[in-house]
């Protein structure tokens, strides 16, 4: 079974959304959380990937976000959230300590400083957390909607994955 991450819009968007038209890179790179998963569903959600789903809440916070840089650059003002809705399906790289991200990038040159900073503005760099990689990412044409998400990790339904394969093959 394949397994779904809910977020709230703009994150889950995000995650979908390219860096630049045509790239291969998520405008959102990494996902932060505040737990690791356990060995065996990491190493499914490296492999398999997961879908990524936009739970239904919305408010006025997160949507006072899209007039501010970053938010605005990638998703624009206008953008059309779908909600309850698995919307993409994406593959994890490394999971690491927020501690250890920090450390890693935070060193940017060459322009890619500003790349940093959007990051940062997208997760909870917190210490005692966790950043997944976003190796690979789809956004589906269409999201599924009325789809009701859960917290941490969860199994997409039998049927509802019949109909995601089958949009894909279709597409391929």
């Amino acid at each position: 079974m394949m397994k779904v991450l809910s977020l709230l819009q703009p994150w889950a968007s995000l995650l979908v959304t390219p860096l630049a038209e045509k790239s291969s890179k998520a405008a959102k790179s990494w996902e932060t959380r505040s737990w690791r998963p356990r060995e065996e569903i990491r190493k499914l959600i490296q492999e398999d990937g997961m879908l990524i789903h936009a739970s239904k809440k919305w408010n006025k916070d997160q949507r006072a976000l899209l007039d501010e840089w970053p938010f605005k650059d990638y998703l624009g003002t206008d953008y059309e959230f779908p909600f309850s809705a698995i919307i993409g399906w994406v593959r994890v790289g490394d999971i690491i300590p927020t501690e250890t991200w920090i450390s890693r990038f935070s060193h940017f040159a060459d322009g890619a400083a500003e790349r940093y900073a959007e990051e940062l503005r997208f997760g909870n760099y917190q210490p005692d957390r966790f950043a997944w990689e976003i190796k690979e990412f789809v956004k589906f044409d269409e999201p599924f909607t009325g789809v009701n998400g859960s917290l941490n990790l969860w199994e997409c339904p039998k049927q509802l994955m019949q109909q995601i394969e089958n949009n894909m093959t279709t597409k391929s």
